[in-house]
């Protein structure tokens, strides 16, 4: 009687770790190795693209996670940059192994881009998969780079990260994100407390396609003029910002449904706070590095 196809695949996955992670204990010999990046598969999918119909992962994930798996095996211990682009935002254990985590502890510098469930609008489903990752397994990256100079988080999608609020990395100084929800209604999910917990290093601060959010009610607390009025008085050390558009406004806002966002149109009644707002902010911030180039 022949091999089922579920035994061949998992026989196939075995020798394909096996051969990683003998290919990862070479990098040990490049002793002057201190960049890593992976480019990883990229294609707009679903919850059973990911995780197929068993739940286990499917081809491309399965792949990523024995990469992974093998980089957690034998991390380079000279890599101090490491670039992951078009990560599946599916949880897995391994994600929580110290093993892994120690991947990052020498990390200077980590972009990571990632790709969650979308529907058809290309908001974020609320599927409980993607919802984890961005709420356990990447906080808990992040939280591993201790050492970390600057950061970069890219999303597909305006995601909510509600575990990074009462993470502090002590010298981060370069921080660009990516459509994300800055500022949503619930404080313990906002990334703007993130942001603000950095003001003693944060020198670089880039915002692409940021949304602040309102909840269902689309009622903004705190609009875009406040947020930035915040970084005037708070981010004494920032010499760079870059504020920049995805989609329509830079100064974007968004209606929230549990983890899903719609984008809405701006305040009407803001766009001139905002304007003003943002070159209050600039003129503050160039005039520090003109101080700093007189000195």
């Amino acid at each position: 009687m022949g091999r089922s196809p579920i035994y061949q695949a998992h026989s196939n996955r075995v020798r394909r770790g096996d051969a990683l992670r003998t290919a990862f204990a070479g990098l040990a010999k490049f002793r002057n190795l201190e960049q890593l990046r992976f480019d990883f598969f990229d294609f707009d999918y679903n919850e059973n693209m990911v995780l197929g119909i068993s739940g286990e992962p499917t081809h491309y994930p399965a792949l990523q996670l024995d990469i992974f798996a093998a980089l957690a095996a034998n991390p380079p211990p000279s890599v101090v940059s490491l670039t992951m682009n078009n990560v599946f935002a599916a949880p897995n254990a391994m994600y929580g192994q110290e093993a892994f985590h120690s991947v990052f502890h020498r990390l200077n510098t980590l972009h990571i881009s990632i790709l969650s469930g979308t529907d058809l609008y290309g908001f974020l489903c609320n599927l409980e998969p993607f919802v984890d990752f961005w709420q356990t397994s990447l906080p808990n990256m992040v939280r591993s780079a201790v050492a970390l100079t600057s950061l970069t988080i890219m999303s597909n999608n305006r995601p909510i990260v509600s575990h990074l609020t009462d993470t502090r990395l002590l010298h981060l100084s370069s921080l660009r994100l990516e459509l994300f929800v800055l500022e949503p209604t619930q404080p313990y999910s906002g990334m703007l407390s993130f942001i603000l917990a950095h003001r003693a290093t944060l020198a670089h601060l880039e915002l692409c396609g940021c949304f602040i959010g309102g909840g269902e009610e689309a009622k903004f607390s705190r609009p875009w003029y406040a947020v930035l009025a915040m970084f005037e008085s708070k981010l004494d050390r920032l010499r760079t910002l870059v504020l920049s558009a995805d989609r329509g406004s830079r100064f974007g806002y968004a209606r929230s449904w549990g983890y899903e966002h719609m984008p809405v149109h701006g305040l009407l009644d803001a766009k001139e706070r905002e304007l003003a707002a943002l070159e209050s902010l600039m003129v503050v911030v160039e005039s520090r590095c003109k101080q700093e180039e007189d000195d």
